[in-house]
């Protein structure tokens, strides 16, 4: 179980520090995570002789960049997009909907609290997504691992 969300802890901390400090994403690391995530899958396949990871990895991919997509439509960039893309095929579609619902909840409270009431600033201010994203994945995991998705 470590061992698979390795490449996206990696991918993880690498775009969350570029997303910080230069207010874009690493194209390298998702392209890396996104290799590793289909790597991991096929290995699944053929110790389980089976293709259901595949399709576990497939469509919590294709609800990842769909659900990014849509938020890309109002103000998102895409770097975050390609990033949920790759969650979702780690996660799947229910921890990966976690995950999302986590880091809308950090933003939102981060960008209430910190921009708006300490900087002074407008609440149309840019605001690096991808550490919320990342706080919410690795919720997702714990979540997964602690309590065995029993809520």
């Amino acid at each position: 179980m470590i061992a698979d969300f390795l490449g996206l802890s990696v991918m993880l901390v690498v775009c969350t520090y570029t997303d910080i400090v230069r207010l874009e994403v690493s194209d390298r690391a998702i392209i890396v995570s996104g290799a590793a995530c289909v790597v991991i899958n096929i290995v699944r396949c053929i110790q389980a002789n089976s293709l259901n990871a595949i399709y576990f990895m497939l469509i919590g991919a294709v609800c990842g960049f769909v659900i990014g997509f849509v938020m890309f439509l109002f103000g998102m960039g895409f770097g975050d997009v390609k990033m949920m893309a790759v969650m979702g095929g780690y996660l799947g579609i229910g921890l990966f909907l976690i995950a999302l619902m986590s880091a809308a909840v950090l933003g939102s409270l981060y960008g209430l609290i910190w921009l708006t009431l300490i900087r002074k600033q407008s609440i149309r201010s840019s605001l690096p997504f991808v550490p919320f994203l990342s706080c919410g994945c690795m919720a997702a995991i714990l979540y997964k691992t602690f309590l065995g998705g029993l809520l």
